[in-house]
């Protein structure tokens, strides 16, 4: 009997030991995508030319002939929440 109740001690310390290294692994590769995101071009959108008026950004598109693109917004760009 007390070999029984040791085996249990033993297999669930291993088993725990086993989850512990899982667990250390996949809090390391998420420490490393944070990073590589946080390393990456997060603002792309600020090299887009933006023009603030409708008429302006028409007589663009017209002279480079290219198509317009509309972007309307309620919200904060520079937070993510648009």
């Amino acid at each position: 009997m007390m070999r029984k109740g040791l085996s249990l001690v033993l297999a669930a310390g291993f088993a725990g030991a086993v989850a512990n290294a899982a667990n250390n692994s996949e809090a390391e590769w998420i420490a490393k995508r944070v990073a590589q995101i946080k390393e990456s071009e997060s603002r792309p959108w600020t090299k887009v030319p933006w023009v603030a008026s409708l008429l302006e950004a028409r007589r663009i598109s017209q002279d480079e002939q290219r198509p317009l693109f509309l972007f309307s917004s309620e919200g904060n760009l520079d937070t993510g929440r648009c």
